[in-house]
């Protein structure tokens, strides 16, 4: 494959950030406009596809809302993921 995948549904998407575990990854939007949180629609992992489960601009947006910060707690993010936001640059300064 020559050219990098920008299907956000794909296993092989090229703009994967953070793989949280067998179903749940962050990436970024194709247009490079925001984070979106995904989980795959199937438990078995040979089936379904990425389906966006939010959509962030800010990192502290995601990361508020998946730390319990806003009280809304749908998954909590490991730790680790803190560490991509130290290392990406943020979208649209």
């Amino acid at each position: 494959m020559t050219s990098r995948c920008l299907n956000e549904t794909a296993d092989e998407y090229a703009l994967v950030v953070a793989i949280l575990n067998s179903r749940q990854r962050v990436i970024r939007c194709r247009h490079n406009l925001q984070w979106v949180f995904q989980q795959r629609t199937s438990a078995n992992l040979n089936k379904g596809h990425w389906a966006g489960l939010s959509y962030h601009t800010s990192w502290e947006s995601l990361t508020a809302r998946y730390s319990g910060v806003t009280g809304v707690i749908d998954y909590k993010l490991p730790s680790r993921i803190n560490h991509v936001a130290e290392m990406d640059h943020p979208i649209h300064e």
